[in-house]
């Protein structure tokens, strides 16, 4: 099952007249799932586009079954350079990040393979629900840790056409991939309250309403636009059901743990 969500940050919100800046698109063909996020760089005044148009190119692409990465760069690259230029502006005003993910849809008791390229910051991580790594949920990124991005100088599409990361993962029955732009991904460290909020919540498929509600969490220094796309796979037939649990948001969108127990 898929879920997705895209929601304005707090500091967004404020402005008015200020757009969000994330996208997100999907497409399914044969057996294979694509994904694709993009996070418009804050400091460029038509990022959003940027954004929309790499989402687009990117799964229009993949589908048609275009899946070298370096190849796929230069060509979201270019479709983002023709926009900017149809628009009359520089194409660094479009500049964005960009993160796809290709899933072989398998055998039900078999490992699904994963492939995730990455053009900036944004991320796709693995999480295995009931699994603990010292007493916190186990979000796994599937390309390698990569030191913490302290200013807006981000490698983005289209001026940088290489991917800054590449990586693969096997998901296992009951898995969940989630494709997510910084705004989420910055926030699941092991010790974030946030972290644990998701991981709770999504130990099985959420409501699309409940998985919004999610996405739109608040907390101190989480002012960024959020997108979220979460694949849930189905666990082996047979395998026991996760603790009956939900999440509800608070008047102001705050994670609220409830069990049935």
């Amino acid at each position: 099952e898929l879920r997705a969500a895209s929601v304005r940050g707090l500091s967004h919100r404020a402005d008015p007249g200020h757009v969000r800046q994330d996208s997100y698109a999907w497409a399914t063909s044969n057996d294979r799932l694509f994904v694709a996020v993009a996070d418009g760089v804050g400091s460029a005044s038509h990022s959003q586009i940027g954004a929309w148009t790499a989402t687009r190119a990117a799964i229009e692409l993949l589908s048609s079954g275009l899946g070298d990465p370096r190849t796929l760069g230069r060509v979201v690259a270019a479709r983002i350079g023709a926009t900017a230029r149809d628009r009359g502006v520089n194409p660094a005003a479009l500049a964005t990040t960009l993160t796809v993910a290709m899933v072989r849809i398998g055998d039900a008791d078999a490992p699904w393979r994963v492939a995730v390229v990455e053009w900036g910051d944004s991320r796709a991580s693995v999480f295995t629900p009931g699994e603990v790594v010292e007493g916190h949920p186990a979000w796994r990124r599937v390309t390698a840790e990569t030191a913490a991005v302290l200013a807006n100088d981000v490698p983005a599409l289209p001026l940088h056409a290489e991917p800054t990361a590449r990586g693969t993962a096997m998901l296992a029955p009951g898995d969940v991939l989630l494709v997510a732009t910084d705004g989420i991904d910055a926030h699941l460290r092991a010790e974030n309250p946030v972290g644990h909020g998701l991981g709770h919540s999504w130990t099985r498929p959420p409501s699309i309403a409940q998985f919004l509600c999610d996405v739109d969490f608040e907390r101190v220094g989480a002012r960024d636009d959020r997108t979220a796309v979460a694949m849930f796979r189905p666990a082996r037939t047979g395998e026991p059901a996760q603790v009956p649990m939900a999440l509800a948001c608070s008047s102001r969108g705050k994670l609220v743990v409830i069990t049935d127990e």
